[in-house]
C-alpha cells in the first residue's frame, strides 16, 4: 500500500478503538516509559497532547511534572512548523494538576490542545533529553507515517542528534515495513502497549 492507503486504513482502525482498550493501552505505555532508563535519565521530556484516539499521553504528562522533570509540548503553526514550548508546574496538588496544565494550553483551529504562547516560554531545544512522537504507522526500522504535513520531519532535526526519539502507537500500528523517502526521520525506539523496544537497523 502507498502512504495514503496506510493512513486511511490505520485511521479507520484507530477510530474504531473502544475507550476501555485505549485506557488499558495507555496505562501500559506509561508504565513501560516511566520505568525505562531513557526516561529515568531524562530531565526534559517532550510529549504531545493526544488527539482523536491517538496513543494517550495525559498520565505521562502528569508524571513528568510530578517527578520534577521539565515538560515540553508542541505547537504547530499554520505553515505546519512545530514550535516547542515549556510547560511549567505551578504548585499544583494531586487533584489540581490537570487543571493547572490545561490553564496553560489553548485549543487550536484543528481542535488540538497546544501550548498558549502567552502563558508559556519557548523551550531550549538543546535541553530536550527525550522526545515521544505520535504517528499513524511505524515499521520495525523506526520509519514513520504521520498525517502527511511533514511537521515532525521538519522539527526533529533541530534537536541534538543524540536525543532519543520514541515513536508511540498501538500494537496494530506497527507494521513490518513502510515506504520511506529522503527526509523522513526514523525513530530510535517504539513504544506500544506491549513494551518499549529499540528499532531494528
Amino acid at each position: 500500500m502507498n502512504k495514503q492507503d496506510i493512513r486511511k486504513s490505520h485511521l479507520e482502525q484507530r477510530n474504531a478503538l473502544d475507550p476501555n482498550n485505549i485506557s488499558r493501552a495507555g496505562a501500559n505505555m506509561k508504565k513501560y516509559l516511566v520505568e525505562s532508563p531513557l526516561y529515568q535519565n531524562a530531565r526534559t521530556v517532550m510529549l504531545y497532547e493526544d488527539f482523536r484516539k491517538e496513543a494517550p499521553t495525559e498520565d505521562m504528562i502528569v508524571d513528568v511534572l510530578f517527578s520534577g522533570r521539565s515538560l515540553v509540548l508542541p505547537l504547530t503553526d499554520r505553515a505546519f512548523q512545530i514550535h516547542a514550548y515549556q510547560i511549567n508546574k505551578s504548585g499544583c496538588g494531586d487533584t489540581l494538576c490537570i487543571t493547572d496544565i490545561l490553564s496553560k494550553l489553548r485549543l487550536s483551529s484543528m481542535g488540538i490542545l497546544e501550548p498558549d504562547p502567552d502563558k508559556c516560554q519557548l523551550a531550549d531545544l538543546s535541553s530536550i533529553d527525550l522526545v515521544v512522537v505520535p504517528g499513524l504507522a511505524f515499521d520495525q526500522k523506526g520509519n514513520r507515517i504521520g498525517y502527511g504535513k511533514g511537521c515532525y520531519d521538519g522539527f526533529l532535526p533541530k534537536l541534538p542528534p543524540n536525543t532519543p526519539k520514541i515513536g508511540m502507537a498501538y500494537d496494530f500500528q506497527i507494521v513490518e515495513e513502510l515506504p520511506a523517502t529522503e527526509g523522513d526521520i526514523p525513530m530510535n525506539y517504539l513504544l506500544t502497549e506491549s513494551g518499549l523496544k529499540p528499532v531494528i537497523r
